[in-house]
């Protein structure tokens, strides 16, 4: 269900399926990208997940980005209301991993247009130690990673998840009156 022009196949981890994004864009568009594949921005659920994650984005992002101290944009948010962070797919956000050292202080930072997730991926030049760490980013374009999961599929049931690509009997619906 992956469109190979917008997404290139990355890896596998517990049944989700990572694509790293073919060209950069702004958060809303990759969001989109996503979605139009099938699935939704990367979300992490805990450090296993981060660091496989900051793997991947080392793997597949090109050294020169590095030079300008860059990530890729993470399925996360406080656009909607400052501080309160939600991941694009309404999971709790429990996990975090922010950056301690920013050059702003430590992240999240905050302030006007620093809305979105950027995750990084190496440690060097402009980044130093902030592997994996987390940023508070602002509205630029920044390359991403797609997330496909099983789940429920079947918009009738209790659990329905519209960031699923494929079923995995998981449906549960009310009881019949």
């Amino acid at each position: 269900p992956v469109n190979s022009s917008d997404f290139t196949y990355a890896d596998e981890l517990d049944g989700h399926y990572y694509y790293f994004s073919n060209y950069d864009s702004n958060w809303e568009t990759s969001k989109l990208s996503c979605e139009e594949n099938s699935g939704h921005l990367v979300t992490i659920k805990d450090e296993a997940e981060n660091s496989y994650i900051a793997n991947i984005i080392a793997e597949y992002l090109d050294d020169t980005i590095w030079q300008n101290g860059r990530g890729i944009y993470g399925g996360a948010s406080d656009l909607i209301e400052e501080g309160n962070w939600t991941w694009v797919t309404n999971e709790p956000f429990n996990y975090t991993n922010w950056r301690l050292d920013g050059p702003n202080g430590p992240e999240p930072s905050g302030g006007a247009g620093e809305d979105y997730l950027e995750i990084y991926g190496i440690a060097g030049s402009a980044v130093d130690d902030a592997y994996g760490k987390w940023n508070d980013m602002y509205y630029m374009s920044l390359y991403s990673i797609l997330e496909l999961e099983q789940g429920c599929i079947d918009s009738t049931a209790c659990n329905y998840q519209d960031y699923t690509y494929a079923d995995d009997g998981s449906c549960e619906y009310p009881p019949e009156d």
